[in-house]
């Protein structure tokens, strides 16, 4: 199984992003791969393949995680990686309640350790993905609209954390599927 971990998003939110995605399709060239809006999510790890016997022992360490209970984040502004010079994926980055993410991203963090996965090779940066931009074209063309636009700058949504899940990747032309096979509250 091919496997993350992520923070949901309420309907609310992704709905409010799909409306700016709109926005943004009017605006940025074509060659951007736009995320399907059911597919939002604040990623805190991806796994990759994971075989099932070892996703049930992740999914009893999860269980035991100790947490702070639900907090509110912020989303401002559209951006990019690895940056807006070379946009490859179009994000909205959590701009305040970041504290507990972080934390939150470093108890999966030990837990993938602990269970062979490596390390994450980036600092952790919390954000939703709303696009992929394809091709060398597309980057640059999208990269000039980040130098002389002020794109995505009316971006702005507050939403309130208050669980995360293991979510199982199915890989389709048509763009992936994702089912939650263990949910939990913080």
């Amino acid at each position: 199984m091919r496997l993350f971990l992520a923070c949901n998003l309420s309907q609310e939110v992704k709905d409010y992003f799909a409306r700016q995605v709109k926005d943004l399709e009017k605006t940025l060239p074509p060659g951007i791969k736009w995320v399907d809006s059911d597919n939002y999510h604040i990623t805190l790890k991806f796994l990759g393949d994971t075989s099932e016997n070892k996703a049930e022992e992740i999914i009893t360490s999860l269980s035991q995680i100790e947490t702070q209970g639900e907090f509110t984040c912020k989303f401002e502004d559209l951006s990019a990686f690895p940056a807006e010079n070379y946009p490859r994926v179009l994000i909205s980055k959590v701009t305040s309640g970041r504290s507990p993410l972080l934390t939150l991203q470093e108890k999966i963090e030990e837990i993938a350790l602990n269970y062979g996965f490596a390390p994450e090779k980036h600092d952790f940066t919390p954000h939703v993905t709303l696009g992929r931009v394809k091709d060398k074209s597309a980057i640059k063309r999208t990269a000039r609209h980040f130098n002389q636009d002020s794109i995505g700058e009316n971006i702005e949504i507050k939403e309130i954390i208050s669980k995360f899940s293991l979510i199982k990747s199915i890989l389709r032309s048509q763009g992936p599927i994702y089912k939650p096979i263990f949910t939990r509250k913080i």
